[in-house]
């Protein structure tokens, strides 16, 4: 079972792009058009303190969210990390995983699509023979009278 969550209407149309970063907008967008669903990101970002004389440093980490066909409940995308990371403890997604997951998916989507158009561009060609005849069963098709018995 998906962990899942809501978000607002809000939320959700924010992660719909990603205004600060063209390259990770570009491709969010190619995934929503490729695979035909719902996907967001949402960046969150945040400053840690650090010791006497130091500059805050900020740090930015990225949420994947899948929209289940329900259409009110986002999927959290958990993506491995070499930190680890639960959805009891999240990690800090990195823009860089949240990319790679994407570039999977998309070029995955493409190249089923790509399978399946050479399939469909061959025509008359030859189907399986497990598709032309299918498996013969041993089992007999027709009632035994009640005399007779099976074999």
């Amino acid at each position: 079972m998906p962990a899942v969550t809501y978000l607002s209407q809000h939320e959700a149309e924010a992660g719909r792009t990603v205004p600060d970063d063209k390259d990770c907008n570009e491709l969010l967008q190619e995934v929503r058009k490729v695979t035909g669903e719902e996907w967001i990101i949402r960046v969150h970002t945040y400053q840690t303190k650090r010791k006497l004389f130091r500059k805050q440093r900020t740090v930015k980490f990225y949420s994947l969210y899948y929209g289940m066909p329900n259409g009110v409940e986002w999927q959290c995308v958990n993506l491995a990390s070499p930190e680890g990371g639960t959805i009891f403890h999240p990690s800090e997604v990195s823009r860089e995983l949240v990319l790679n997951f994407l570039m999977g998916l998309r070029n995955g989507y493409e190249e089923c699509a790509a399978k399946l158009g050479s399939l469909a561009n061959l025509g008359a060609a030859k189907t399986p023979p497990s598709i032309e005849q299918p498996h013969q069963s041993k089992i007999p098709t027709q009632p035994q009278g009640e005399g007779e018995q099976s074999p």
